[in-house]
């Protein structure tokens, strides 16, 4: 079962594959309508939009603020993600380098840049595990291991508060390389 995101009046959103941002003014149906950041208001199928915290707001370690986050995580597009990486030799995988995400990154800070790949990463676990896949791979690359550090804090936390039996580890170095990558095995 996919998680579906309520907006509601108020809510703080951000527009999937654009710079865009803005405040919930009315909700119907799927339409959105929004009062972005330049005062325009916009409308956009509830399909494009994500909740989006301010910096001062969102703290990676903040219990409150994961759980708010996780009940409001929507779908991503799964189908772009496997496009850009048919070349890899299995299916079940993300690759969170923020280019593969958004077309429109280079105005982002890094704080929204690693939020926008710990929703991905989050929606695209909870899809895998509701097709029952047993084993999945997320590609979070090298750098300064933040991005690593925070997907496996989300793996343990799924193993240990969600009762959920997986097991991960570095994904094997000659298909995608030393440290870059995590192999999730789900019993």
């Amino acid at each position: 079962m996919d998680v579906v995101l309520d907006f509601k009046e108020g809510d703080k959103i951000a527009v999937l594959n654009e710079t865009t941002r803005g405040v919930v003014l009315t909700v119907q149906g799927n339409r959105v309508l929004i009062l972005d950041d330049d005062g325009f208001k916009r409308e956009y199928p509830s399909e494009l939009l994500t909740m989006h915290a301010d910096e001062a707001e969102y703290n990676l370690g903040d219990e409150l603020q994961e759980k708010r986050i996780d009940a409001k995580l929507r779908k991503v597009q799964q189908s772009k993600f496997e496009a850009k990486n048919a070349r890899l030799p299995h299916k079940r995988y993300i690759d969170l380098h923020i280019e593969q995400l958004r077309d429109n990154f280079e105005n982002m800070t890094n704080f929204e840049i690693v939020q926008v790949q710990m929703e991905a990463c989050k929606t695209f676990i909870r899809r895998c595990l509701n097709r029952g896949d047993k084993k999945i791979y997320i590609i979070h690359g090298k750098g300064e291991g933040v991005l690593k550090s925070e997907v496996l804090h989300f793996l343990h936390k799924l193993r240990i508060e969600h009762d959920i039996n997986l097991e991960f580890h570095d994904a094997p170095y000659n298909e995608f390389g030393m440290g870059g990558a995590t192999e999730v095995i789900i019993y």
